[in-house]
């Protein structure tokens, strides 16, 4: 009798093991509407330490099971690199599903704040993704007036998916709007896609508070856009952009030259903190020690914070201003004032 009692007990105990793996192995799935959580596998990485990865992000139950399930049907080997989005109590033939597919891979790609089209263009080529004129020939080349420029591809014209890009001159291209920050791209996704996608990026950023008050000051978004590149390139601290921004908006009302140094880094493709009397000399629209009045457009991709800076600047009664040797910026009320600065800071 007792003999029964064992072997009915083994045979429900091999019943209840083999339901719950057959249930892990196939059936379970995550909580409705469960978090979604960026997990990446880079290149090299064994399957010990994917295992050990995904326990850390608590997105596998049972690594034992996970590994009998990958080695029995030899999916180790087709494990593909990049991100992929998963979320907790994913059944394993699902997670390797995922993980084992290059359709789902994705890449991750970090556009910092302040950088140029020259910038974007050589962060890809550099990943080995895309050669960077092949980027300059969807958004267009830094500095090109498409005006005058007969023997290079336009760029490609979004204005019709985008209303935000109706004020902006249609002979420049994107620079200025690629908005900088973190995003996630399948592998083959195509330079239009990823531009797309940072455009997308910039029209949820530029709010309908934001949009309304640009309109209220009876600006339009290319100013307000041209304006914050200014305030990116020129100063690092919030409250120093406010303050630039007022500054900036009062030379042009009066046709006070901006005498911007980063404007001509920008035609120079430099990153000087001072730039040359010669260089103060190059003739470009670009060059605010020569033409009076906003370069003729962003030189550069601003942050959200710039470009509120540009909507809400900080009235005070500054007209010049510089970033000292420290990294400080100085402000002056007059033109002997602001000399004073140079001598004190800058040498």
């Amino acid at each position: 009798m007792k003999k029964i009692y064992f072997f009915s007990a083994v045979v429900i105990l091999l019943v209840v093991i083999s339901g719950y793996v057959f249930y892990r192995l196939y059936f379970v799935s995550p909580i409705k509407d469960a978090a979604v959580i960026q997990f990446e596998i880079t290149e090299g990485q064994s399957l010990p330490i994917i295992i050990k990865n995904l326990q850390a992000q608590k997105l596998l139950a049972n690594p034992w099971l996970f590994k009998w399930y990958f080695k029995k049907g030899g999916l180790d080997k087709k494990i593909q690199t990049g991100i992929f989005e998963l979320q907790e109590d994913l059944s394993v033939k699902k997670l390797a599903e995922i993980i084992t597919n290059p359709e789902t891979a994705e890449m991750k790609l970090t556009f910092l704040e302040g950088w140029n089209l020259r910038d974007y263009g050589h962060y890809l080529e550099g990943l080995g993704l895309f050669q960077a004129e092949e980027l300059h020939e969807v958004v267009g080349f830094p500095t090109v007036d498409y005006r005058f420029v007969k023997d290079m591809p336009v760029p490609l014209d979004f204005v019709s998916e985008f209303t935000f890009l109706q004020d902006k001159p249609r002979y420049l291209g994107l620079e200025g709007y690629l908005f900088p920050d973190t995003y996630f791209f399948k592998k083959h996704a195509t330079i239009k896609q990823i531009v797309e996608k940072m455009l997308e990026n910039f029209g949820r950023k530029l709010t309908p508070e934001l949009r309304a008050e640009i309109k209220r000051q009876k600006k339009d978004i290319f100013d307000i856009v041209t304006t914050a590149s200014l305030l990116e390139a020129e100063a690092r601290e919030e409250e120093d952009r406010r303050l630039i921004s007022d500054i900036v908006w009062r030379r042009l009302a009066i046709g006070m030259s901006l005498q911007l140094d980063s404007t001509v880094n920008y035609v120079t493709g430099g990153k000087k903190p001072a730039i040359s009397s010669a260089e103060q000399l190059i003739d470009s629209p670009y060059n605010t020690y020569k033409y009076a009045g906003l370069p003729l457009g962003p030189i550069n991709n601003p942050g959200l914070e710039s470009i509120r800076a540009a909507i809400y600047p900080e009235k005070n009664d500054y007209w010049f201003f510089l970033s000292g040797k420290d990294g400080v910026m100085y402000y002056a009320k007059n033109l002997p004032g602001h000399n004073e600065n140079k001598n004190k800071y800058l040498k």
